[in-house]
């Protein structure tokens, strides 16, 4: 957790491939004590740094005019991991921190999710093909 950056997404990027690929096998687990002893572990650790870095990320992107195009595409990738990681937090059961943000990601007009689903920088996309994959 000491190594997740501010400024540097690249290292951000190396850190939370890392934890996904970590986190990621819970969601076929079956429920057991042994994998929410891992999960509150994980959480009492991770969660807040993972939460910062999800809104800083996010308002970001939002803010597309102030990055540049190369830092764009490293953020983006960024933010997808934290999506990610977000799933995976959320497969077994809503953790508390979660659950108390459900507003500020899940709020109708206003929400982070809502809002990066209306998100379409003008210009991030060259063409189609670009768009494609950078859904895949």
């Amino acid at each position: 957790m000491a190594s997740l950056s501010p400024t540097d997404y690249k290292v951000n990027i190396g850190v939370l491939e890392t934890a996904h690929s970590i986190f990621r096998p819970w969601r076929a687990h079956v429920r057991s004590d042994k994998l929410y002893t891992e999960i509150n572990l994980v959480f009492k650790s991770f969660m807040n740094p993972f939460l910062q870095l999800f809104r800083q990320t996010v308002a970001t992107l939002l803010s597309y005019s102030s990055v540049t195009q190369p830092n764009y595409e490293v953020i983006t990738r960024c933010q997808v991991l934290l999506l990610d990681i977000y799933f995976d937090f959320t497969c077994q059961d809503l953790p508390p921190d979660i659950e108390d943000s459900h507003n500020e990601f899940f709020e109708p007009s206003n929400g982070w999710f809502q809002r990066l689903l209306a998100c379409d920088p003008e210009g991030s996309y060259s063409d189609v093909s670009d768009r494609i994959a950078a859904l895949t």
